[in-house]
């Protein structure tokens, strides 16, 4: 029933951060992906590893998402160059 209308939980904080995310992955992966060459792969790797990050159940997920947000916030305009350089 997880997903579907008949999810008794699908508004609670955690089932609605977890709707968000693909969209928010898949716009960022399209923008690293605008600007991949083979000197930047490996940061691109790790951009797109980002989402290993959300495991868990209720308030450590939601941390977890927020840390998510966070290095994707701060990776991708690194890597695409519309942000400050980050460092290694």
């Amino acid at each position: 029933m997880r997903g579907t209308l008949l999810d008794p939980f699908r508004w609670t904080k955690v089932r609605r951060a977890e709707r968000s995310l693909p969209g928010e992955y898949r716009a960022a992966i399209e923008r690293v992906l605008a600007a991949l060459t083979m000197e930047n792969l490996a940061d691109a790797v790790r951009i797109a590893e980002l989402p290993d990050l959300v495991r868990g159940y209720e308030e450590l997920k939601l941390e977890r998402v927020d840390e998510f947000r966070r290095r994707l916030g701060q990776d991708v305009p690194a890597f695409t160059g519309s942000g400050p350089r980050r460092r290694r």
